[in-house]
């Protein structure tokens, strides 16, 4: 008889894990809360416009790239269905001189010279950092544990060879490294987004592998991606299960045995996997009695910490924002408080007009996104207070559209629709502690920590999805689901 998976969660962590499972050959059930499926890969409609509220950009769509099988193994797709970029945004000052992030690091470096031509030797020395990595080989495949002794020497011959310059670029974030600059918008491409705390490390590595991966994005966006994922596990026998929230896994003997659902349904498995939000499966699903000194401090750490954001969509009539760039981060002439003790001095605004499916023919979408650590502020005061909430949303939301304004000119008498997404939606459709987006933020102190992806003393249970990965994304998401799967596949067969 096949043995029987239990999936917590339709993100994409766990659709991967789902399909993988189905592909080795176990019976699987996914119990998504929601009543659909994608998770954080999430869109919404308005007014015939469709928000991707999640993909601005994905590696792994060249079949020249290590990703690719990520991606191909569970949902099938060409390159006509891929929009690729040659850079991944543009940084621009109020005068709207632009430095244009390219992929390709030739590209990048010709960029950078032409911009900065006072940082010659520093810019120098960045893309030879660069380029020691290009020989960097990160197993995506299989899990380290599941790979060949001959795997493992390889893998770590090569990390040995840059042993001390791994160290040396993981202790420092990507703002140090900016200060190195006296040009101002190549000190904001290393703070822009995401980066201002991430470890060096990970854009020197990454420089390398968006050129050999390639850099995408998907036509039609999240909702395409969910619905090819969801109609593959289905197609080989896989059933997901909306609106069944989980509020217990069944515990039998220190081993995992099933799961209770919001409406009193009892179902056992075999094994459960947890796609789930981290601090709820630890907390709640499985309950503090089960969980070790290793994990609880994951929990109480208050350096282990998580982003949410801002996610700002309008839609508006005309296409007057093309040829600015499909992504760019500017800077605004007044801070916008965003709460009491935090306030936003850059915007990033993403314009989808090479997507056709998001806007009707003569319009145009523009998401203006910013993250933030104050994820907590904004949950308690929509339970708190909704009517103070929704004033401080519209209070941002103008703020943002009149800064957007200053610098690109006046769209107010366009605007079809606005919407405004905080971390307390985040929360509240994908019960993400803290409206969390990318799970743990890594840092310079975090980065070296193995985040666990079991539970000591409790068998046949795994954890999957953004809060195990070193960092989120789609790829980390795929990769961690093919990875569960492999190892429940070891240990049965164990």
């Amino acid at each position: 008889m096949k043995k029987k998976v239990a999936v917590i969660g339709a993100g994409i962590a766990g659709l991967s894990a789902g399909a993988y499972l189905q592909k080795l050959g176990f019976e699987t059930e996914i119990f998504e809360a929601h009543s659909k499926a994608g998770g954080l890969c999430a869109w919404w409609d308005r007014k015939g416009f469709t928000i991707d509220g999640c993909i601005h950009w994905s590696p792994g769509f060249k079949s020249t790239g290590d990703m690719y099988s990520l991606w191909r193994d569970v949902i099938p797709f060409d390159d006509s269905d891929i929009h690729f970029f040659n850079e991944l945004y543009q940084v621009v000052d109020p005068d709207g001189e632009a430095f244009r992030a390219f992929i390709d690091i030739n590209k990048l470096e010709e960029e950078m010279l032409r911009i900065a031509p006072e940082d010659r030797k520093q810019i120098r020395r960045f893309v030879k950092l660069v380029r020691k990595f290009e020989r960097i080989v990160i197993p995506y495949l299989k899990p380290f544990k599941l790979m060949t002794f001959k795997e493992k020497l390889a893998f770590i011959s090569n990390l040995l060879t840059r042993g001390r310059l791994i160290l040396k670029l993981s202790r420092m974030t990507c703002a140090d490294y900016g200060e190195k600059f006296l040009n101002p918008l190549l000190k904001r491409f290393f703070n822009a987004s995401y980066l201002p705390l991430l470890p060096f490390i990970t854009i020197v590595v990454n420089s390398n592998w968006m050129v050999k991966e390639g850099v995408g994005y998907p036509l039609g966006g999240s909702r395409k991606l969910v619905d090819l994922m969801v109609e593959e596990f289905e197609k080989t026998g896989g059933k997901i299960n909306y609106s069944s929230t989980v509020e217990k896994i069944i515990i039998e003997g220190k081993q995992a045995k099933g799961l209770k659902t919001k409406n009193g349904e009892t179902h056992y498995f075999d094994y459960i996997v947890s796609a789930n939000d981290s601090h709820e499966t630890l907390k709640k699903l499985i309950g503090k009695e089960h969980v070790n000194n290793k994990i609880r401090k994951w929990l109480i750490n208050t350096k282990a910490d998580t982003l949410s954001g801002f996610f700002i969509s309008i839609g508006f009539k005309g296409n007057d924002f093309n040829g600015n760039g499909h992504r760019v981060f500017f800077k605004t002439e007044e801070p916008i408080m965003i709460s009491k003790t935090q306030e936003l001095t850059e915007l990033e605004v993403t314009s989808y007009d090479f997507d056709p499916s998001a806007a009707p023919e003569g319009h145009s979408l523009l998401t203006i996104f910013f993250y933030t650590d104050e994820g907590r502020y904004w949950i308690d005061l929509r339970e708190q207070d909704k009517t103070a909430y929704n004033k401080e949303k519209q209070r941002i939301l103008d703020e943002v559209i009149n800064r957007f304004e200053k610098q690109f000119g006046e769209i107010r008498d366009k605007i079809v629709f606005t919407d405004i997404a905080t971390p307390a939606t985040f929360k509240r459709y994908t019960r993400n502690w803290k409206g969390g987006i990318h799970g743990w933020y890594i840092t310079p102190k975090i980065f070296k920590k193995v985040i666990p992806k079991t539970v000591s003393g409790l068998k046949n249970f795994y954890m999957t999805g953004h809060w195990t990965e070193s960092y989120g994304g789609l790829t980390n998401c795929l990769k961690g689901g093919r990875h569960i799967a492999q190892l429940i596949d070891h240990d049965f067969q164990k």
